[in-house]
């Protein structure tokens, strides 16, 4: 089981937070959560301007994220962090356990429709959020979680992590995002 670090932190922050904790269990930079998410495409409300000082604020008055894996795989570059990451977008469940099996010794983390995992219900709820795995089994997953001044694990099964990241989808880049120091990538060629 991988063990993270608590960190707090606001709405809107999940990707920067994910990727800050990564760095933390590598034992590699320090970098402010803003820092991460301007490098990454990340913009707030003019409202949460003052709780993420210097971060870029959305003229739109909402929280854009726009990134993907070639702007955190820059981000990497510009920094000189010996990271990379790929995302996997995968439903089944069969895939879904290779993928991780695969890259078991690796950071993981997974995009997914917040409400859909959490059963909450109304047709306009409905937004992306990322967690570390800090562990799996042929069952479930153990998400890594930090919120309200504490850490915390969250169990899953497959279907229903299956069931969310479908309900988020390919588009708005739901899916697996695997860290990690090498190109071992080409070991999904397999999956």
């Amino acid at each position: 089981m991988k063990d993270y670090h608590f960190i707090d932190v606001k709405e809107g922050f999940c990707v920067p937070r994910v990727i800050k904790l990564v760095l933390m269990r590598r034992r590699l930079k320090e970098i402010s959560l803003e820092e991460i998410g301007r490098n990454i495409g990340l913009m707030v409300p003019k409202s949460l301007a003052k709780v993420y000082p210097n971060s870029i604020v959305s003229k739109k008055g909402i929280f854009e994220q726009h990134f993907d894996e070639k702007k955190i795989n820059d981000f990497f570059k510009r920094y000189n962090i010996p990271l990379m990451v790929k995302h996997y977008y995968f439903t089944n469940i069969d895939k879904i356990r290779k993928l991780l099996g695969l890259f078991k010794n690796e950071d993981i983390a997974v995009c997914y429709d917040f409400p859909t995992l959490a059963n909450l219900s109304g047709k306009d709820r409905h937004w992306g959020h990322w967690s570390l795995i800090s562990d799996f089994n042929d069952n479930e997953l153990i998400l890594f979680e930090s919120k309200n001044n504490r850490k915390y694990l969250k169990t899953v099964s497959y279907e229903e992590m299956s069931k969310a990241i479908k309900k988020h989808g390919k588009k708005k880049l739901g899916g697996f995002w695997i860290f990690t120091k090498n190109k071992s990538f080409r070991k999904t060629k397999r999956i």
